[in-house]
């Protein structure tokens, strides 16, 4: 993730995660509380192993895809001028 982008995501997850965290501790019992807390970094453990990856590869797949077709039908110029030619490795 550039700096920059990091920079402006971070207000949002904090806030988020905050959120998540009162909400956990505002279970009526300790086992409520317990449950929902392993539940919560399961949940995160499994979106960071298996979700994240797939979206990579699904971003980069179609990223590749599309530098392909505009190569192929040669629209890259009249799409992004240089800036994507530029990057093109075939």
């Amino acid at each position: 993730m550039i700096v920059r982008e990091a920079l402006l995501v971070t207000p949002i997850l904090t806030s988020l995660t905050l959120t998540e965290f009162v909400m956990t501790i505002g279970a009526s019992s300790f086992l409520g509380f317990i449950i929902s807390y392993y539940i919560e970094h399961l949940i995160a453990i499994i979106t960071r192993i298996y979700i994240e990856p797939l979206v990579e590869k699904i971003e980069f797949k179609s990223f590749d895809l599309f530098l392909k077709l505009c190569y192929k039908y040669k629209c890259i110029n009249y799409l992004f001028g240089n800036f994507v030619k530029n990057s093109l490795i075939i």
